[in-house]
């Protein structure tokens, strides 16, 4: 598991080049510095960002903050909106029913996984 700072400067990157846009442009919509931005999407940096930086950065794009810290996540997924939605719902459930959406998430991708290794 990579460190989650790591995995929030990758994304925020991404996220930023997937949208087109520069750290200025950036920075100007997340209503912070172009060095804040620089910051936050530089691996290893010795400065962790501010919850308003991130809560900021990732409100600009209209996204769930939390989409931002997810390792792995695609391009597509990371500028879905209806993934920060369903972040919100799953936070929102008791926990007897995250552990049955995490056991049905996990039977799929075993599937998943059975399937590449069959074809």
């Amino acid at each position: 598991m990579a460190k989650l700072q790591n995995v929030l400067a990758h994304n925020a990157s991404r996220l930023r080049m997937v949208m087109g846009k520069t750290q200025k442009q950036i920075a100007v919509m997340a209503g912070v510095s172009q060095k804040t931005i620089s910051t936050l999407e530089t691996q290893d940096s010795p400065i962790s960002p501010r919850l308003a930086t991130l809560e900021a950065v990732a409100t600009s794009f209209k996204l769930h903050p939390a989409i931002l810290l997810l390792e792995g996540i695609t391009d597509e997924a990371l500028t879905d909106r209806e993934v920060g939605i369903m972040i919100e719902k799953f936070a929102a459930l008791p926990a007897h029913r995250k552990r049955q959406i995490i056991e049905m998430i996990r039977d799929y991708h075993a599937l998943e996984e059975a399937g590449k290794k069959a074809g």
